[in-house]
C-alpha cells in the first residue's frame, strides 16, 4: 500500500473554536511577534488560529504567547487597528489544492452540553459549493476522531472550518490533517 505524506495543524482553546477581535490597535512586541486583542479568547499557545476580516493578518496563523485578552502570533508588524468585527476561528485553508483526510478531537474532559462539533467546507467558489463534512452532538463525548474513506477534495482558497459553542468551556486539542496537491 502506498503510503502518502500529510501535514498535522494544531489548534487549542478553552471556549468555542471561535470569536472575534476587539477593536485594540494591534501591538508590535518585536522579533516577528504581533499582539492582537480579543476579550476572553481562550485560545492556548503553541497551536494555529485562522484570522479572517483584517487588512494585513488574515490567514492561517501560529499563537506564541497568550495572556489575558490577548494573543501573540508569528507575524510581520503592520499598524492596524480591527474594526472588531474580524474573526478568529479554528480552521485551515491553502493556497494549493490540497485533500482534508480527516480530524481528532481530544477534551480535558466530557462534554456536558448538547451542542453539535460541526467541520464544513467554506467553497472559494461561493456558497453553492459548500458542504458539511461532519457533525456530532458533543454530550458525553470525549474523544472522537474520524479519518475519511475517501479524502475530500478542496480546490485552492477553500476553508475546511471548525464550529463548536463549547458553553461549558472544556479543555480542547483539535488536530486537522491534510494532503496538499500539486
Amino acid at each position: 500500500m502506498k503510503k502518502y505524506n500529510h501535514e498535522e495543524f494544531f489548534f487549542s482553546g478553552d471556549e468555542e473554536t471561535y470569536t472575534t477581535l476587539d477593536n485594540t490597535a494591534v501591538s508590535d512586541q518585536g522579533g516577528g511577534i504581533v499582539r492582537l486583542t480579543s476579550t476572553d479568547h481562550g485560545f492556548k499557545a503553541g497551536a494555529y488560529v485562522y484570522i479572517q476580516g483584517t487588512t494585513n493578518y488574515d490567514g492561517l496563523k501560529a499563537i506564541s504567547a497568550v495572556a489575558a485578552n490577548t494573543f501573540d502570533i508569528v507575524s510581520s508588524f503592520m499598524a492596524e487597528t480591527p474594526a472588531g468585527t474580524e474573526t478568529v476561528k479554528t480552521m485551515y485553508s491553502s493556497g494549493h489544492a490540497f485533500e482534508f483526510l480527516g480530524f481528532e478531537i481530544h477534551l480535558s474532559e466530557e462534554s456536558a452540553t448538547s451542542e453539535n462539533f460541526v467541520i464544513s467546507k467554506d467553497a472559494s467558489k461561493g456558497a453553492a459549493w459548500d458542504q458539511k463534512y461532519y457533525s456530532q452532538d458533543m454530550n458525553g463525548v470525549q474523544d472522537r476522531s474520524n479519518m475519511f474513506d475517501i479524502p475530500r477534495k478542496c480546490a485552492a482558497n477553500d476553508k475546511v472550518d471548525v464550529v463548536w459553542d463549547n458553553t461549558n468551556d472544556r479543555l480542547w486539542g483539535i488536530i486537522l490533517f491534510v494532503r496538499r496537491l500539486g
